[in-house]
């Protein structure tokens, strides 16, 4: 998936966005301008310092997309998310995956919305965590090596792929053992 076929997939109305602000300091101040249509993942009951590096969920349209492009798109700004639903009901599906268990149990955040985390965590997924994962997400784009390739998750129960095993997705987020698993089919994606 090229650069130009982000930017058309943002023209039609198809895209969100979830911007880290921990990589991208300008996050926070736009989202909260007039038109953009944005909300934090955050609880509004988290620790101040944490909220001004927190992911926001925003809607993308053709400005905004510029904007990323000129401000954000060298970093690994977060990724993009095509869903035909409303951004409240989107962010309370991604709100179960912002916190992890490591083996001894202590809770962890979980950054799935940085693009080298999810091109290394939806290939370990087997078919009931990507499942999960995807609920009503038709699919998750992620930035490649370079700023100008993408690639496009999608479900795709048609060609098995090696994974590794979860322990298995839970509500409160991933908890994960590393284990190998066999071959299942899963998550699929297309590169430019």
């Amino acid at each position: 998936m090229s650069a130009a076929d982000v930017f058309d997939s943002a023209d039609r109305g198809l895209l969100y966005a979830v911007l880290d602000a921990a990589d991208a300091p300008d996050v926070p101040a736009r989202m909260i301008e007039p038109g953009v249509q944005a909300r934090a993942l955050y609880s509004s009951r988290v620790n101040p310092e944490l909220a001004e590096a927190a992911p926001y969920l925003v809607r993308v349209n053709l400005e905004l997309m510029g904007w990323i492009h000129e401000k954000l798109w060298a970093d690994h700004w977060g990724i993009l998310i095509e869903a035909q639903m409303e951004l409240a009901d989107l962010r309370r599906h991604l709100r179960h995956f912002l916190l992890t268990e490591d083996p001894q149990g202590r809770e962890l955040y979980f950054r799935f919305y940085d693009p080298r985390t999810l091109r290394t965590f939806l290939p370990s997924c087997n078919p009931d965590e990507l499942a999960e994962f995807f609920g009503p997400v038709e699919a998750y784009i992620a930035r490649g090596p370079s700023p100008d390739e993408f690639r496009r998750y999608t479900l795709s129960w048609a060609e098995p792929l090696p994974r590794y095993r979860l322990s298995g997705l839970s509500s409160r987020g991933v908890s994960g053992t590393g284990d190998k698993g066999s071959q299942s089919p899963g998550a699929a994606y297309e590169d430019a």
